[in-house]
């Protein structure tokens, strides 16, 4: 991924596998295919925005330490969801916008790929209509 780190990127998969279940079952050429689609995304986005989603990706792995004294990745299921849950209701306007578009980017990302349209009903047209 040329716009994140290695470490963030781990920080995006663990908020993805709560996020979007069936991301661990993936194999790594989904999960390529997957990051590939979010690092198309970031790269049409300024230097700042990527920096603030990095950004926010270390507070969404930190914050359950405040309440269960481990990061996100290490929290049972329930925690984990239940601290998610936690900034998609945020009472901070910019803690739950933060969120959502992080939460848009990983659907995008995660039903972006082809092999997924199938199974979500998805059938588009590429040649255009015919009139």
């Amino acid at each position: 991924m040329k716009n994140f780190d290695q470490d963030t990127v781990k920080r995006l998969e663990t908020v993805t596998v709560i996020v979007v279940p069936g991301y661990a079952n993936l194999d790594p050429s989904s999960r390529k295919q997957f990051l590939e689609i979010i690092d198309e995304a970031l790269g049409e986005r300024p230097e700042s925005m990527r920096r603030q989603l990095a950004l926010f990706l270390k507070v969404l792995n930190l914050a359950p330490y405040l309440r269960w004294g481990r990061p996100l990745g290490k929290l049972e299921a329930v925690d984990a969801e239940r601290a998610l849950r936690w900034f998609q209701e945020a009472p901070m306007a910019k803690l739950r916008q933060g969120f959502w578009g992080l939460k848009t980017l990983v659907f995008m990302g995660y039903y972006g790929r082809r092999e997924v349209w199938p199974e979500v009903g998805y059938a588009p047209e590429f040649g255009g209509l015919d009139v």
